[in-house]
């Protein structure tokens, strides 16, 4: 080794040959130059006084070509590189400096790491190749940077979690998922404070579970966001295994995710239980609830009626208390179709869908009054969307569903599965109602049938009666005139005939009354031959007749008008007559009085011709007398009393034909009211009895 060129001015150590030694041995390159000044005392170069092995390795020279050789000389990349500068500047100023510095000349290339301190009128380098250290470095920082772009990429945050410092450490985009500013710094109990109320004891105890048994860390609890919107963020972590008491993880955005299946999972539960229920109200109220809470705090389902009406059909809330309170305002305060609300605004066409977010000021214009007022205000709505039910082009119902959290907001998202529920809820209305209208066509026909059965057989019975008679009345005829001894009584033929008469026109009269009920169930109107028509007589006659044929009954007729002229058919009035009195003996099974008042009437409208027959019998039930007039119709407490049903239809269109009316009031047990009021305009005849 070449002695040092001053070693007097070598820092004080127990010797010089120590310090030599140190730096002879040590793993750091180490050179010593002395400062070559020109007669102006400016340095122009230093000459390598002192090399050790690890500097004539990094430098490429062995030792003998550097010391006593001049720096610029052997490597003049030091001037340009700014290192021969540094060197005086040290030497200048006594202030030592220390960093890391790229070397790329006389045919060295590198990082290096290099400190300068002064030491007499020279310099001692100390400096280590860092080359290696610097490429894993940048190799780490390019893999660092490449798993944060792909973490980016897939939408994923990343964090660390120890329990030593217990500052949670986010990436950008885990703040982002946790609805948080990037600068923020928040502590584990602010994040806690993130999520939803219900999900943060499930959380913090997975947390807890996962420092104290290490392994994994998985939740996907919601995430309330400062704007009021609820998100779910899935979490994952995993205790590193070296180093017990640390997480490292990543967050990712599920909302659309779980958006997507919980929505798809609404809609096929709802299409499940409407195609299963047998019961249409409970398949709907179940439906609305499947809403809760997923999409709404409550819904309300409004269904329209054939007369133009709506009305609440379902109401469903999260809790009993708000269900009670939903039940109250129906009760108190029925839905108006025709009012000013956003449902029935949707019921009527006049706006397609209603999205709104609700102040305590904005839900009071919606009362009617202060206590509807207070109703609302303890509800607690604070955002709502109404959709509409349409099937076949027609608006046939709306369906309301709020939330009593500023935590939900109703968007477009919202809207679009609202939609979707309310489109499968109408499907559903339509069908039952389509089921229900075939099974009482079903019904309707099986009615016809059995009603068009019973008919034939009371029409057969009904044309038995005088058949036998002319058959029985011809036969004894035909057996007296064809005995040759026998005397022909002249009086027993002629009654004889006239019984065959009369039953011939009894069956005359009933298949005649046939063709008519035939032609008004075919939709056409009477063919009626009118002419005068005295009321009065025609009521006597029927009742004559009538009153012949029972013994049980006493029918007395009232008339306040000698003679009551009306314009119309005999034959189809004096079957009105029959039918009514027909009908008043055949329903006072215990006898009684039939009363037959006749009447002229003026009123506003026409002078009219009334006609009152009323019995003592058994009465008509208040539910079958809206339908009396229907053909077939028969109440329920005559079934066993046989008929047809056609008597009173038949009597309804013959007065209708003629331009009249008829009425009919009744009390079951005590009897029965028929008021036939035909046009009658006043003739001379017409006088008080």
């Amino acid at each position: 080794m070449i002695e040092l060129y001053d070693t007097a001015q070598l820092p004080t150590l127990a010797s010089p040959e120590l310090f030599r030694l140190a730096l002879d041995r040590s793993l750091d390159a180490a050179t010593i130059l002395q400062s070559l000044r020109d007669p102006s005392g400016v340095i122009v170069d230093f000459t390598w006084v002192y090399v050790n092995e690890a500097a004539a390795a990094v430098l490429q020279q062995p030792v003998t070509a550097l010391v006593g050789h001049n720096l610029l000389d052997v490597l003049p990349g030091n001037r340009a590189s700014g290192l021969f500068a540094r060197y005086v500047q040290v030497v200048e100023t006594g202030l030592a400096q220390d960093g890391e510095i790229t070397y790329a000349a006389d045919g060295i290339s590198g990082w290096f790491r290099n400190m300068v301190v002064r030491l007499g009128d020279g310099v001692a380098i100390f400096f280590r190749d860092i080359t290696a250290e610097k490429r894993t470095a940048e190799a780490l920082q390019v893999s660092e940077e490449r798993r944060r772009l792909a973490v980016a990429s897939a939408g994923l945050g990343d964090w660390y979690y120890s329990v030593t410092t217990q500052i949670p450490e986010l990436s950008v985009q885990c703040k982002r998922h946790l609805g948080l500013p990037p600068d923020a710094v928040p502590s584990l109990p602010a994040i806690i404070t993130c999520l939803h109320a219900e999900d943060r004891v499930k959380a913090g105890l997975q947390l807890e579970q996962a420092l104290q048994r290490g392994g994994e860390f998985a939740v996907t609890p919601r995430v309330l966001w400062p704007d009021g919107s609820l998100r779910w963020v899935a979490v994952r972590g995993q205790v590193l295994p070296d180093r017990p008491g640390e997480l490292v993880g990543i967050t990712l955005d599920m909302t659309e995710q779980v958006w997507a299946e919980r929505s798809q999972h609404l809609l096929a539960e709802a299409g499940r239980v409407l195609a299963e229920s047998h019961n249409a109200a409970a398949a709907l109220e179940r439906v609305v609830r499947l809403a809760i809470p997923d999409l709404a705090d409550y819904g309300v389902l409004y269904l329209a009626d054939s007369e133009g009406g709506a009305q609440r059909t379902v109401l469903a809330h999260r809790d009993l208390l708000g269900e009670a309170l939903l039940r109250e305002l129906e009760q108190r305060y029925p839905f108006d179709p025709a009012g000013p609300s956003p449902a029935a605004q949707v019921l009527r066409g006049e706006v397609p869908v209603v999205r709104a977010e609700l102040t305590d000021a904005q839900l009071a214009t919606f009362a009617r009054d202060a206590g509807q007022r207070t109703l609302l205000t303890t509800l607690g709505t604070r955002g709502f969307l109404v959709v509409p039910l349409d099937s076949a082009g027609q608006r046939i119902g709306a369906l309301l569903l709020a939330t009593t959290s500023s935590a939900r907001q109703y968007g477009l998202r919202e809207e679009g599965l609202g939609r979707a529920l309310a489109a499968r809820i109408a499907l559903a209305i339509a069908n039952a109602r389509l089921f229900e209208a075939e099974q009482a066509a079903r019904a309707a026909a099986e009615r016809a049938a059995r009603q068009r059965d019973e008919l034939l057989a009371y029409i057969a019975h009904d044309l038995k009666n005088p058949l036998t008679a002319i058959l029985g009345s011809a036969q004894n005829l035909q057996r007296r005139l064809g005995n040759p001894t026998a005397v022909v009584d002249i009086e027993r033929l002629r009654r004889g005939l006239e019984t065959v008469e009369t039953a011939a026109t009894s069956l005359a009269a009933q298949l005649n009354s046939l063709q008519d009920i035939a032609q008004l169930q075919a939709g056409r109107p009477l063919e009626l031959q009118r002419r005068p028509v005295d009321l009065v007589d025609l009521v006597r006659r029927a009742t004559a007749v009538r009153q012949a044929a029972t013994d049980r009954h006493q029918i007395r007729v009232e008339a306040e008008v000698a003679q009551l002229i009306c314009e119309g058919d005999p034959f189809r009035i004096e079957r009105v007559l029959t039918n009514l009195l027909s009908n008043a003996v055949k329903y006072s099974p215990a006898g009684g009085t039939i009363t037959l008042r006749v009447a002229r009437e003026l009123d506003d409208e026409a002078s009219w011709a009334v006609v009152q027959v009323a019995d003592e019998g058994v009465g008509i039930a208040p539910e079958d007398l809206p339908h009396i007039f229907e053909r077939f119709y028969r109440g329920g407490n005559v079934s066993r009393i046989g008929g047809t049903g056609l008597g009173l239809a038949s009597v309804a269109a013959i007065v209708e034909q003629h331009g009249g009316r008829v009425a009919v009031t009744s009390e079951p047990g005590i009897g029965t009211t028929v008021v036939v009021r035909l046009p009658a305009p006043a003739s001379p005849g017409s006088e008080p009895v």
